[in-house]
């Protein structure tokens, strides 16, 4: 257990020692809830059709095109203000019902 303890301090100490992220300043998403339902969905296509793809021993170009599209677009929705957690995405989700519901 000290091993992993001492690796994982390790990982920290470099973690710190990079630089990070400046402000992009980029203009935030007109509406997060369906930038973040797009890009789940985006994203879930993508990494199929890449892994079936990979099972396949093919190459998926629109499938990796679409997990880097999903991956931009959730680093937008960082980049807007800086504190995406973990529950964006079925907030989003249960978001997105309600306002069809309603």
């Amino acid at each position: 257990m000290e091993q992993v303890d001492a690796l994982w301090t390790g990982i920290l100490r470099r973690w710190e020692g990079w630089a990070g992220v400046p402000d992009l300043d980029l203009p935030a998403p007109p509406d997060p809830v369906i930038v973040a339902v797009l890009a789940t969905v985006i994203g879930a296509m993508g990494l199929a059709a890449a892994l079936t793809a990979w099972a396949e021993r093919r190459r998926s170009l629109a499938g990796l095109f679409a997990a880097v599209v999903a991956v931009l677009l959730f680093f937008w929705l960082w980049e807007a203000d800086r504190s995406i957690s973990w529950t964006v995405v079925p907030d989003s989700f249960i978001e997105l019902i309600a306002r069809i519901l309603r």
